[in-house]
């Protein structure tokens, strides 16, 4: 499997005529709620069916007044601009006999702020950093149901992302539901912020979206049926990873196990890679406590064009299994 990342090179002056920036963004406003759809009625908590998981196809995030770690922005009534994705891949389910998983997928979000001066300023993240996506985990010990109130944190801090849902809309026989809440998120900048007043472009900078609004409307899955989108795939109750998540041919890269609480055993994980071009290596990581993930080592190098590697975790036993990665 090769996974999706997001190509190098990216230029932010494509935004520009990407997004359409003739649009009004010197006031904007978050979106008020969602009206709901035939047959939906407000509930405080969702229940997933035994074996099932949500899925949905277009998660939307928006964002008021952003900030720059290095750059100041416009206050004041007006605000410092906007920042918004759409159509987001996104996939709410149990993750071993821990808390539930929200993997959501990866996303470019284009931020329209604007100097004190009044220049534009324009920057973009990625949603999943070097990955193909993130996954959140809930802070509650349940599995089987989303409330009013659940919390949703991504297990790194960078990118640093949180859900949490104030809304929920499902219909009699919960086979949807139709979630809303507030997000944050605080990522590096992809390729600094350009004021496309001055034709200047900073240095790297961290965005900072404290204020903002997610919505999505999910789908009913069986479990079963639903490979991850999450930056890596499920295998046992474990997500495997890459970093980077699409090595390119002769590129290193380094394995990342996140294991789903609680903890019991041993904290070691072991296993090994084999190429289809003869190499092998043995591969090994402590679970650190705190997140969950254990970085494997040595870092892998990389193969040749079209060689295929293959990664099998023989310890600890809920995440025995193979992943298979194309250079």
């Amino acid at each position: 499997m090769r996974y999706v990342a997001y190509p190098a090179g990216f230029a932010l002056a494509s935004l520009l005529f990407a997004t359409g920036c003739g649009d009004d963004i010197s006031s904007p406003s978050l979106p008020g709620p969602l009206p709901p759809q035939v047959g939906q009625v407000e509930k405080q908590q969702f229940l997933l069916e035994d074996g099932f998981a949500l899925r949905a196809t277009n998660l939307r995030l928006d964002f008021v007044n952003p900030k720059f770690s290095n750059i100041e922005v416009r206050t004041g009534e007006q605000g410092s601009g906007r920042a918004a994705a759409a159509n987001i891949s996104s996939v709410v389910r149990p993750f071993g006999s821990g808390p539930l998983a929200w993997e959501v997928g990866q996303a470019i979000i284009q931020i329209d702020a604007f100097a004190p001066n009044d220049a534009s300023l324009v920057a973009a993240v990625n949603l999943g950093g070097e990955t193909a996506g993130i996954t959140l985990q809930s802070v509650e010990s349940g599995q089987d149901s989303i409330r009013v109130g659940s919390l949703f944190v991504s297990p790194t801090a960078s990118p640093l992302l949180q859900f949490r849902v104030d809304r929920i809309l499902s219909n009699a026989g919960d086979t949807e539901a139709t979630l809303e809440g507030t997000v944050t998120l605080q990522a590096p900048t992809l390729d600094g912020v350009l004021n496309t007043t001055t034709g200047e472009s900073s240095s790297a900078s961290v965005a900072i979206l404290d204020t903002g609004r997610f919505s999505a409307t999910f789908g009913s899955i069986p479990v079963s049926q639903l490979p991850s989108i999450g930056g890596g795939i499920t295998v046992g109750n474990c997500l495997i990873t890459t970093d980077p998540a699409d090595p390119d041919p002769g590129q290193g890269y380094t394995i990342n196990i996140t294991v789903p609480p609680p903890f019991t055993g041993s904290t070691e994980v072991s296993g090994a890679v084999s190429g289809t071009d003869g190499f092998t290596a043995d591969v090994s990581g402590t679970i650190d406590a705190a997140t969950g993930i254990a970085s494997l080592t040595p870092t892998i190098p990389g193969g040749g064009d079209s060689v295929r590697d293959t990664i099998t975790v023989s310890e600890p036993a809920q995440c025995v299994g193979t992943v298979e990665i194309t250079f």
